[in-house]
């Protein structure tokens, strides 16, 4: 009995431990369709016409979003840190640092109304140069994990298209382009996090997709 023990215990570990990812998995999921969901809409709508009531949506809209990209950060942590913790960290911080960025531009957005559009759009680019960066630091995750080079392909794209559009020459930030670009790049990490949280647990304890499945 006491040899049989430990290989239980750690089998009953693995379990615990793939089963946290799981949920993050699809934590991290709900969160970022709710972030395209917020933001897109809100640019498309504080773009057309500023008005007040544009500006309390698109503000209130960015700054909910910011939270949740907070969440979708918290979950590719989750996801990486007993593989690939280095990567995971690097990709974290730069997630991080953009929500924490646009929370400040929704903020100031909300108590400068319409005479604080411009500013936003000036902040808007920092923030999305910076989740530029942070989606080609996913990819390196992904690739580290052995996604679906599909995956990775798409955040490395995302992640350059989006860096192209806001630093072109002249310097003068595109943000509809690099929104477009950088919803490719969510869009991947919602597929990647889709397929993670269809993993399970083989009877020997090893984490092992379901059958017909492939782990990414």
């Amino acid at each position: 009995m006491t040899a049989i023990a430990p290989p239980l215990r750690r089998q009953a570990a693995r379990a615990r431990r793939m089963s946290r990812q799981q949920v993050a998995a699809v934590r991290g999921i709900l969160s970022q369709v709710a972030v395209v969901v917020l933001t897109i809409p809100a640019y498309i709508s504080l773009q057309s016409q500023a008005t007040e009531s544009a500006v309390i949506a698109a503000g209130t809209a960015f700054g909910i979003a910011s939270l949740l990209n907070l969440v979708v950060a918290g979950s590719i942590w989750a996801l990486a840190r007993s593989e690939a913790p280095r990567a995971g960290i690097a990709a974290v911080v730069p997630i991080a640092a953009a929500s924490l960025l646009q929370l400040y531009a929704a903020l100031t957005l909300l108590w400068h109304g319409t005479s604080g559009v411009g500013e936003f759009w000036s902040q808007s680019a920092t923030v999305l140069a910076v989740l530029g960066a942070g989606m080609l630091v996913v990819a390196l995750v992904t690739a580290h994990l052995k996604a679906a080079a599909v995956l990775t392909a798409a955040l490395v794209l995302s992640g350059l298209s989006t860096l192209a559009a806001v630093f072109p020459p002249g310097w003068y930030p595109r943000t509809s382009d690099a929104m477009a670009a950088l919803a490719l790049g969510q869009i991947a990490i919602i597929g990647w996090m889709a397929i993670r949280a269809r993993v399970t647990v083989s009877p020997t304890g090893d984490p092992s997709p379901a059958p017909g499945r492939r782990t990414a």
